[in-house]
């Protein structure tokens, strides 16, 4: 595949859209974060001969085989401190085009404000000069009074802080008839995460500009108390906003109190095509799956569907081989997705509801305390009780 150059030509051709297309292109094709970050670096230290700074050349870049998406490397970024301390926060090309774009600019601007807060400045940076300087028997002490001078310079450029909040309805209680709710709100460029309730993992968030975002956070039936929490890049919380929801509606979103894995085909007999994982509703009433996604194990994303009170609901490796050797007609949501398979030897299974809460994190193991049967013998893990302390190895049998 050394000639495959499948995603640098996509990328090349979204770098040439505009607008509102532009928007929606770039995030498939490139690690936005990290070219925001890259370029900020390189503006901050005043790079010059490289790519966007006057010159199309110098710059190197990469498919990740991971996620698909290409990344930038730095290179031969030897005029360093070349620009002038009051020069413009990004350069030209078509990189250019892309962070003007409001949703790409602040981020791009958070990476400078993060960068200059945590270690472009002259507190940080007086001891590292200080240290390379003696490791290479030069002086670096003239380049403290250019960081000084840039940072000071980027900092007053930056837009006005404004504080994190929920928009929708005021920030004011509200009552709706559904399952989810979409909360809009506003937050600073230091706004790089968002989490609902505490949870571990972060939400799926869209910004819709450079300060206002929207988010879609799942619903048990009742009262329900939303507290978002906005992390910066280093996962300091620069922001709460809280708000009182009542869903009145008969369906609810999937939680860890309403959704779990109940059954887990990890290591069928003669390693077959018939790994399949089993969940449940063990709730009163209907769940909405809508967002529920899985982050580790395998690869696969709900589609919206409800799942009736005891319901359950399975994934599969392969459909044709499951209903052959267990028969047409059992509730499938469909197939793992993107080629992923489950380790034999065990491994960490994490399902996700919309809001980036938890629902269930199952790291299971092919040795005792847990069940060796399921390890290849024709048996599966199966849940003595739904949604009972589901990361414990006595849960399960």
């Amino acid at each position: 595949h050394i000639d495959d150059y499948t995603e640098m030509i996509a990328m090349l051709q979204a770098f040439d859209l505009r607008g509102t297309d532009l928007d929606e292109a770039i995030p498939k094709v490139i690690n936005v974060d990290r070219w925001m970050r890259k370029f900020g670096m390189m503006a901050l230290c005043g790079i010059g001969d490289v790519y966007s700074q006057g010159n199309p050349h110098n710059f190197n870049m990469y498919v990740n085989p991971a996620t698909g998406l290409v990344e930038p490397m730095p290179w031969d970024w030897d005029f360093t401190f070349s620009g002038g301390t009051n020069s413009a926060l990004w350069g030209g090309s078509n990189i250019g085009t892309i962070i003007r774009r409001p949703i790409f600019n602040r981020i791009y601007l958070g990476h400078l404000q993060d960068m200059i807060e945590s270690t472009f400045n002259a507190d940080y940076m007086d001891y590292w000069l200080d240290h390379y300087g003696g490791v290479s028997k030069e002086s670096y002490r003239s380049n403290l009074s250019y960081i000084r001078s840039r940072a000071s310079f980027v900092l007053g450029r930056l837009p006005d802080e404004i504080p994190f909040a929920i928009t929708t309805n005021g920030g004011n209680a509200m009552e709706v008839d559904d399952s989810a709710v979409t909360l809009e709100g506003k937050g600073w460029i230091n706004v790089h995460a968002m989490h609902v309730n505490g949870s571990t993992e972060p939400a799926d968030v869209t910004w819709l500009d450079d300060e206002n975002w929207k988010i879609t956070v799942p619903l048990q039936g009742g009262e329900n108390d939303v507290t978002l929490t906005a992390l910066n890049y280093r996962g300091a919380e620069v922001g709460t906003a809280a708000i009182k929801i009542t869903n009145t509606g008969a369906v609810q979103g999937a939680t860890a109190e309403t959704f779990a894995i109940t059954e887990i085909m990890y290591h069928p007999a003669d390693d077959t095509a018939l790994e399949f994982i089993e969940l449940m509703n063990y709730s009163t009433g209907a769940i909405d799956l809508s967002g529920v996604t899985f982050s580790r194990g395998i690869s696969f994303d709900f589609p919206s569907m409800e799942l009736a009170a005891g319901q359950r609901i399975l994934i599969v490796q392969d459909r044709a081989a499951f209903e052959a050797a267990y028969g047409a007609g059992l509730p499938i949501a469909g197939e793992f997705q993107n080629g992923s398979r489950l380790a034999n030897g065990g491994e960490r299974i994490t399902v996700l509801n919309a809001a980036g809460a938890v629902i269930a994190d199952i790291d299971f193991q092919d040795s005792e305390p847990w069940p060796v049967a399921a390890d290849g013998s024709g048996a599966s893990l199966e849940a003595l009780s739904p949604g009972t302390a589901p990361g414990e190895a006595a849960s399960w049998s």
